[in-house]
This record gives structure tokens, C-alpha cells and sequence, in this order.
């Protein structure tokens, strides 16, 4: 449970609302709240004359899938998906689904246009903007939230992509950009037939204006001993995202893509469907492999029930500092509320938490753990599996990744031990 239960308690929490007018001023928390009423007035007075075609869209069978935040890659990789495989595992009728996405707002245009496989995209602005009203009427708008928007309960999209194990990904790369981005990477230096590793930090800087999230950011210095891990085994590292606003020491058999001119939509989709798994962090690009079927790592995943979504996913949560108690909160003291999940950076400081940062050499070990997966050498000892059901076991209906079949790093359980309960304890 967290102590966010829907988005509106979260915008007219006193302590929210505290501060947003810290942060912003009042000027910034008026507009922003007037634009919210206003746009809801809007569509109320909509409602009427738009009822009689919602009714006749509606009994044809036509429905809006409304990704609300098109301009993150996450979103725009995760509702899609989840609501195509909940309809292929039967769990909901077949509809004639669109999806208004403005060519000018979406986070990855290449993406969009891999889903016109299954669904009708319009990308006009002119016409999005002629649609919404009529996309937001509730007969004709699906109900997608569940999926991962809903940050104070169980996501649906562990439990769609249970059912969905063992299946192939809806997404495959087409042969046009196969062709294209294997020529992209010999000529920024990958060597033609090496294999390489995404690797993806979200920094301090790129995103300054969301301070709600600040506490998900991460330092890139703490990735180069993972770094340098993968190129003793062979690999490259294809750093993803935005400019690195960090400067990094040279390092062999890494790539700076993100700096790099040949940065494109379609090569950034390119690059997270054929490399050998993601090295990551809280990020919504974490979720654009997974949907073509690619192992990740969600190094200081948080809140400790942000799990990652697959089994073939490994995930390693920061630590919880009690900055009264002078300790690291349990496990168990991470996933009660009001903790459990908290999404937002404020929740850990009104409790009084600092929150530590995975080392360099957690991230390093769960790298090569991931290493070993996917050349099929990682064996796991009795004890690490009592290990995983310890944590697991700590994970209640409610909590955000609840059902997850992913695994926390074995060396980082084997190293924290003393945080988790015995077996058997509740």
C-alpha cells in the first residue's frame, strides 16, 4: 500500500501542495491547477453533444486506448503491450482500438509506428486534437491505468506477462532496420558481429524540472566497474538516453551513442531489441526491451516493490538509511507502508529516510550475474533460492510488483542478508 492512493489525494495532500509551492512558487501551482479544472469543465460540457456518436462508436466496437503520457518512452512501450497480450490471452473482448499519438508529443515515433501492427494510430496533431474529446469519453476510453499507472496498487503488468511467459514478444525487429542499424553500429566503431549491452542511468540534470523523482536518479561513475565487466567477457556497451551530462573517462569497448549525431528514434528501438540485455536503472526505457523479448538489469530500483517485470529480469533495490534510527531499515521495514510504494521523492523525507545508492560493486555483481544467465552458466545454490523466497515473501497484495517473477541479485541478497526475515517469518 502507499500513502498515494489515487492522484487526486496526491494533489490536495497538504504536505504535496507544501512542496509544490516550495519547489515552484505559487504562480506555477495556480496555472497548473487551473489548467487541471479547466480542462475538466471542458469535457463535462462536452458530454452532451457528443453522446449520440460515443453511443454509435460504441456499438461498433471502436474504443480509444488513452496513453496518457505519450511523451514517455515507458508508457508508450508498456500500455500498448500489456493491453495487446491481455487480448490475446482472452481477458478481454476484441476491439477496433485507436490511439491518438501527436508525431509531435510521442517519445519514439519508430515505436509508434511498430505498433500499427495491431493498433490504428493517428499522429496528425490537427486531428488528435479534433479526437481527444471524443477519445476521453468513458464508453469509449479503456480502462489502462491498471497496467502501470496506479502506483498504490498491484500493477497489472507483472501478472499479464506471467501469463504471457514462454510466448514470443509481440514486437520483432523489421529486416529494413535490422540491415540499417547493424551498418549504424560498424560505422560508430562496434566491430561487425560483437555483441554489446545497453546500458542506461537516469542522471541528475536531464530531467531538473521533475524533482518528484529526483530520488530515482542515479551517478553513471557507480556503472563503469559493470562497465568494465562486460568488456573482459567480450562485450561492448552502448551507452543509451540522453546526452551523458557526466563526463566519463575514456573507456574501452564503450560507445557514447548518446552524444553521438546518428541518435535517432528508430535507433534507439534498434539498439533495445538486439543487444544482449539492458543494464539499467528507474527508467521508463527499461520497459523498450523487454516488449522485443530482452533480459534487463534494474539496478537501484525504487520503491522496494518496483520490481522488474520478466523472469528473465534481474532487479537490486537501494537501501533505506533511518537517519532517527541511525541503521538500514529492514526489508520488511521498506515494504510497509507507508514506503512500500512510494513513487514520489517527498515520502521518504517526511519519514526521514535517506536513501543510499546501489555500489559499484552491487552493480558490478548483478552484471555478471546477468552475464552468466545469458551464456547459461548461472547455476543458484539451495540457499539462494531460500534467499529469494525470503524476500518474496515480504511482497503483499497491494505492493506495486507484487507477483513479479523476476529475481533480486543473488550476491547483493547473499551480501544484505541480515536485512531480510528467516524463513518462514511473516
Amino acid at each position: 500500500m502507499s500513502d498515494l492512493t489515487t492522484s487526486w489525494q496526491r494533489y490536495f495532500s497538504p504536505h504535496y501542495l507544501a512542496v509544490k509551492l516550495q519547489e515552484n512558487g505559487i504562480v506555477w501551482c495556480l496555472r497548473i491547477g487551473s489548467i487541471k479544472i479547466l480542462h475538466g469543465v471542458l469535457l463535462l460540457i462536452l458530454f452532451v453533444p457528443l453522446f449520440i456518436p460515443s453511443y454509435i462508436l460504441y456499438l461498433m466496437g471502436v474504443r480509444f486506448l488513452p496513453v496518457r503520457y505519450l511523451y514517455a518512452i515507458g508508457h508508450l512501450a508498456a500500455e500498448p503491450d500489456c493491453y495487446l497480450k491481455e487480448g490475446r490471452l482472452g481477458l478481454h473482448p476484441n476491439y477496433v482500438v485507436i490511439m491518438l499519438a501527436p508525431a509531435n508529443i510521442v517519445a519514439n515515433r519508430c515505436l509508434v509506428e511498430y505498433w500499427r501492427r495491431y493498433i490504428r494510430i493517428v499522429t496528425s496533431p490537427t486531428l488528435c486534437f479534433l479526437l481527444y474529446p471524443l477519445s476521453q469519453q468513458m464508453m469509449l476510453k479503456l480502462d489502462i491505468e491498471r497496467y502501470i499507472m496506479d502506483c498504490s496498487k498491484t500493477a497489472r503488468i507483472f501478472e499479464i506477462n506471467n501469463k504471457w511467459a514462454g510466448k514470443p514478444p509481440l514486437l520483432s525487429l523489421r529486416e529494413y532496420d535490422q540491415k540499417r542499424g547493424r551498418q549504424c553500429l560498424q560505422n560508430i566503431g562496434l566491430p561487425e558481429g560483437a555483441w554489446f549491452v545497453c546500458v542506461h542511468c537516469r542522471q541528475p540534470g536531464n530531467r531538473p524540472q521533475d524533482k518528484d523523482h529526483a530520488h530515482c536518479d542515479v551517478d553513471i561513475y557507480t556503472y563503469i566497474l559493470a562497465m568494465e565487466a562486460i568488456a573482459i567477457r567480450g562485450g561492448w556497451c552502448v551507452l543509451m538516453g540522453d546526452a551523458i551530462a557526466k563526463p566519463l573517462p575514456p573507456m574501452p569497448k564503450v560507445i557514447y551513442y548518446a552524444n553521438l549525431d546518428v541518435k535517432s528514434d528508430w535507433m534507439d528501438v534498434f539498439l533495445c531489441a538486439s543487444c544482449r540485455f539492458l543494464l539499467g536503472s528507474n527508467s521508463g526505457l527499461m520497459i523498450l526491451p523487454a516488449i522485443f523479448g530482452i533480459p534487463c538489469i534494474k539496478a537501484n530500483l525504487i520503491p522496494l516493490s518496483d520490481l522488474p517485470i520478466r523472469d528473465a529480469d534481474i532487479g537490486i533495490p537501494k537501501l533505506l538509511w533511518s537517519c532517527s534510527g541511525h541503521r538500514y531499515l529492514t526489508f520488511k521495514e521498506g515494504l510497509d507502508y507507508p514506503l512500500g510504494n512510494a513513487a514520489l521523492a517527498y515520502s521518504y523525507t517526511r519519514a526521514g529516510i535517506r536513501i543510499i545508492d546501489n555500489s559499484p560493486d552491487d552493480i558490478r555483481d548483478v552484471t555478471i550475474e546477468m552475464l552468466d544467465r545469458t551464456e547459461g552458466r548461472m547455476t543458484y545454490t539451495p540457499d539462494d533460492e531460500s534467499l529469494q523466497r525470503r524476500f518474496k515473501s515480504l511482497l503483499k497484495p497491494g505492493h506495486y510488483g507484487y507477483g513479479a517473477s523476476s529475481r533480486i541479485g543473488r550476491d547483493f541478497l547473499r551480501k544484505y542478508i541480515s536485512l531480510l526475515p528467516e524463513e518462514g517469518d511473516k
